[in-house]
């Protein structure tokens, strides 16, 4: 997750920097990978730290705040770019928060996962037994 998040903030500060048409290209085709690997692994986090009515609330959460994120950024920009006259430190704060998202994620903790276990041959033989 921290790793597609950081290709697409790369690409965004890079992005505000470059000019020619070839490496806009290849900027904006890095940072759609990064930003669309992002997603489907973020949208699950909240159940592999949550479970029940916690992990419907988190999910909840997550969703709503990136619909809100989806309606403030453009405008965000916009803002910048008014201010400042130039679109591409619209694009800074853009890679600047990918970045910093891509830090919380390495801060997640990692859990372990078990493989449950396999019944032994005597526990199938005792089930079907009825003992």
């Amino acid at each position: 997750m921290a790793a597609s998040v950081a290709l697409a903030g790369i690409g965004m500060l890079l992005l505000g920097a470059s000019r020619p048409p070839l490496s806009s290209v290849v900027l904006f085709s890095a940072i759609a990978i990064g930003a669309y690997t992002f997603l489907p692994v973020f949208m699950s986090t909240p159940t592999e730290f949550l479970t029940g009515f916690s992990a419907a609330a988190g999910i909840a959460l997550v969703t709503s705040v990136s619909n809100l994120g989806g309606f403030v950024g453009p405008y965000t920009i916009g803002l910048i770019r008014q201010r400042t006259g130039n679109s591409g430190y619209g694009l800074v704060c853009a890679g600047i928060l990918f970045l910093a998202s891509a830090i919380l994620a390495l801060t997640l903790p990692k859990q372990v996962q078990l493989a449950p276990e396999q019944p032994s041959a005597a526990a199938d033989a005792a089930f079907d037994e009825g003992v």
